[in-house]
């Protein structure tokens, strides 16, 4: 419910900074505001205030109440989040408002020059309209999670155990933050056909090349929740399938860095496991399989520094962890 308010509260924001921003036009094109005029103008822009203030208040009470979700995501075996289609639906409606006066206006004045300027508009928007209305009737999550995978409405269903790790990925542009899930896959051209042709074409490269590994980009934004609760809740129900995979992943790790990554993993787990059980001396080899390992872990994370610190950062804090974590199994052992 809250959701649906803190929408409608944005469309009346928006419908009343058009209706102000149109009443204005003609009055300055004209260089007289009549009183009408004026009165109404500043009753839509009160309008959009009031929608900004409930908006940011509605957002603050969501947050809340989301804060609550995370800490339910413990035992979850289902997770599903719905996008806001009714939402874009009425904004996409606004443009197609102002498309369609455009073109009206632009054939009363034979003024083919606007006409062709607002009827492209005019397409694009009243498309984007009947896109987003049809996915508001069929009214199914945009993303479906449970023990067994990952489906996007559009992307197709990733199971867990082809998932070799996941990013939240965010990106400033201008004043907006761009959301996305960022999943490693197992041998990703088994997955183009499923994807849309656009992205298809993108990743053309994979039928080819065939990589051991690759990504693919789950947009986060416009959805019924926050995008770190839907982040959260793929790693929680990532972690419950058994298949190996790596919590600090990046995209930019190698093949190479994944493979290397993975029997570290795996041998800090036999040294945990045998020290547990008093068996040291395979605790000890797998704690030297480790430091020999660390070497070339290093001069990767080195030469990915050369090309921006920026880059390097996720391999950094995973060799960190690593060290730290070696220390500690070393330090386990000798006090045995």
């Amino acid at each position: 419910m809250l959701k649906v308010l803190r929408q409608l509260a944005a469309v009346v924001g928006v419908l009343g900074v058009v209706a102000a921003v149109v009443l204005l036009i003609p009055a300055v094109l004209a260089g007289r505001l009549p009183a009408s005029f004026g009165a109404f103008a500043v009753l839509g822009m009160l309008v959009a205030l009031g929608c900004r203030v409930a908006y940011v208040k509605l957002g603050a009470a969501i947050r809340a109440q989301e804060a609550v979700e995370l800490e339910q995501l413990r035992d979850i075996t289902r997770f599903e989040v719905f996008g806001t289609p009714r939402l874009a639906a009425m904004l996409s409606l606004v443009f197609v408002a102002m498309g369609a006066l455009g073109v009206w206006l632009a054939w009363r004045r034979q003024d083919w020059g606007i006409f062709a300027l607002s009827a492209p508009f005019l397409v694009v928007f009243g498309w984007m309209f009947v896109h987003w209305m049809g996915k508001a009737m069929r009214h199914r999550p945009v993303i479906a999670m449970d023990l067994h995978g990952i489906v996007h409405d559009t992307l197709g269903r990733f199971p867990w155990s082809e998932v070799i790790g996941m990013r939240h990925d965010q990106r400033k542009f201008r004043n907006r933050t761009i959301h996305r899930l960022v999943i490693g896959l197992r041998s990703p051209q088994r997955y183009l056909d499923q994807l849309p042709w656009l992205l298809r074409w993108q990743k053309r490269a994979w039928r080819t090349e065939r990589p051991r590994y690759g990504a693919i980009e789950i947009p986060l934004n416009m959805l019924g929740k926050r995008p770190e609760v839907v982040v959260e809740a793929a790693l929680k129900l990532r972690a419950r399938n058994p298949a190996p995979w790596l919590e600090h992943w990046h995209p930019l790790f190698s093949a190479q860095d994944i493979d290397a990554f993975l029997a570290t993993q795996e041998d800090m787990r036999i040294a945990q496991a045998a020290a547990d059980r008093g068996d040291f001396a395979t605790a000890e080899a797998a704690a030297r399989r480790m430091e020999a390992a660390s070497e070339p872990m290093a001069a990767r994370a080195a030469e990915m520094v050369k090309r921006g610190k920026q880059k390097s950062m996720w391999v950094q804090v995973g060799l960190v962890a690593f060290v730290l974590a070696w220390i500690a199994l070393k330090a386990l052992y000798l006090s045995r």
